[in-house]
């Protein structure tokens, strides 16, 4: 057993490269851990985003706080909240961040392998709001 004191988080803002608009990341088990999983704590301010992206590895998105909005190619803009989970299967491009009126926290845990880094998600993209995740859910039952 190893314990990481939430006292020991350092948060920093993003890579401006990588994410549209102001957010601030941390990672949970430390800089050092080179385990298998990553965690990080990811704050989006109203607007705020990732660009696309593709992980090699799993990745799941725990929403802590606020609201936000997901993404996969060729997929709806879905409403996110807190409570929700998202499950990014290896290799699906998509991106995430808060909704136009309200910050957004996310755990993301990501199960081995590394990010690539694509375009970033334009405002259109981004507006594309077409259905909440419980409307898509229900469509498929």
């Amino acid at each position: 057993m190893k314990l990481f004191p939430a006292s020991g988080v350092s948060y920093n803002k993003v890579d401006p490269e990588h994410f549209t608009g102001e957010a601030t990341v941390g990672r949970i088990l430390g800089e050092a851990y080179e385990g298998e999983v990553r965690i990080f704590r990811v704050t989006f301010q109203p607007f705020s985003r990732t660009n696309w992206h593709i992980h090699t590895g799993l990745q799941i998105l725990l929403v802590e706080e606020g609201n936000g909005r997901v993404q996969k190619e060729n997929g709806d803009v879905l409403e996110i909240g807190l409570g929700d989970t998202v499950y990014v299967q290896p290799g699906e491009m998509h991106w995430h961040g808060a909704s136009p009126k309200e910050s957004m926290i996310h755990l993301a845990v990501n199960f081995g392998g590394h990010t690539n880094w694509l375009e970033s998600v334009t405002d259109e993209d981004y507006s594309g709001m077409t259905g909440t995740v419980s409307e898509k859910q229900s469509e498929l039952t």
